[in-house]
């Protein structure tokens, strides 16, 4: 059972049965690695700010270097791999490889072993190697399956604290690109990178429908912040794992019932109007109906 998040990304990739996995183990891997190079950098004298924009700011501070392999794994492997990244979160347009997963986290694997903090589990993470090479010599391609059955399985096969901050970050993920798909269809311009999480959220705060607004607003507000605590402070990060469980059939009641494509179908778009500011004092009663929908006895279909 791995006790380093590399390590679990690497896990997950090794059993992957689903083109999810793949991604899941990527976006997962970075975010080990940019939380390893964000040591190495405040040693060398960066400022972290914790804001989305550290990514570049990280990028920027290790092209500054006057030391070469800080250089080249910090300016150039890593924003490598945040692209990687970003197509494994929020781009489904194609099929990501078995293939680009393992050299996703083969760089991964590079970066945190390269750049070496002489911590405990480095040793560990090298020996990985011959896993990501056995299973990169499998199927090109991996079946897609439904992400929060995936999910589930995943945090009870493995219940650790480390698999559960994956999860609740992909969880997440999941929970976003689908409320994003539905503001899309009520008039929302994604952006490019499709990475437009604040914007999304402003979108569904105008809109007229009180159910709406609060599954797009302020629950995708709430798993945001535990998404940014399970890849940004992973070692403050904990969820007990019926939290985990809860979590993810809050977010199916919602993906798979509440807004489903069907459900979408029948609503009368036109109804949904925008407006400036929401309604006060509705608070309480969204957060007595959230505990209702996580406590009930309702499972995946």
């Amino acid at each position: 059972m791995a006790t380093y998040p590399l390590d679990d990304a690497i896990e997950i990739f090794h059993n992957a049965s689903s083109e999810f996995e793949l991604r899941m183990a990527v976006s997962r891997a970075y975010y080990v690695a940019l939380s390893h190079m964000m040591g190495v950098a405040e040693q060398e004298g960066f400022k972290e700010s914790r804001q989305r924009t550290d990514h570049h700011r990280l990028f920027d501070f290790f092209a500054s270097s006057s030391k070469k392999h800080l250089r080249r794994m910090g300016a150039i492997r890593l924003p490598q791999l945040y692209e990687v990244r970003l197509f494994a979160d929020y781009d489904y347009s194609s099929d990501m490889s078995v293939e680009s997963a393992r050299s996703a986290l083969m760089d991964a694997v590079q970066i945190c072993t390269r750049v070496n903090l002489q911590g405990p589990s480095i040793q560990k993470t090298r020996a990985t190697l011959d896993v990501l090479a056995f299973r990169g010599s499998k199927s090109s391609h991996l079946p897609k399956k439904d992400p929060l059955k995936v999910l589930e399985d995943l945090v009870t096969r493995t219940p650790t604290q480390i698999r559960r901050a994956s999860v609740a970050s992909q969880a997440y993920l999941f929970y976003f690109r689908h409320m994003r798909s539905i503001a899309e269809k009520l008039g929302y311009e994604a952006s490019e990178k499709g990475a437009d999480h604040k914007r999304v959220r402003k979108f569904f705060q105008s809109v007229d429908d009180v159910n709406l607004r609060d599954a797009g607003a302020d629950r995708l507000e709430e798993y945001h912040q535990m998404r940014i605590s399970a890849d940004y402070h992973g070692d403050e990060f904990s969820l007990e794992q019926k939290e985990a469980i809860s979590v993810l059939r809050d977010i199916h009641t919602i993906t798979h019932i509440k807004y489903s494509d069907i459900a979408m179908e029948t609503l009368e778009l036109g109804a949904v109007e925008h407006k400036d500011t929401a309604p006060q004092g509705r608070k309480k009663s969204n957060q007595k109906r959230r505990k209702r929908d996580r406590d009930s006895s309702y499972r995946y279909r």
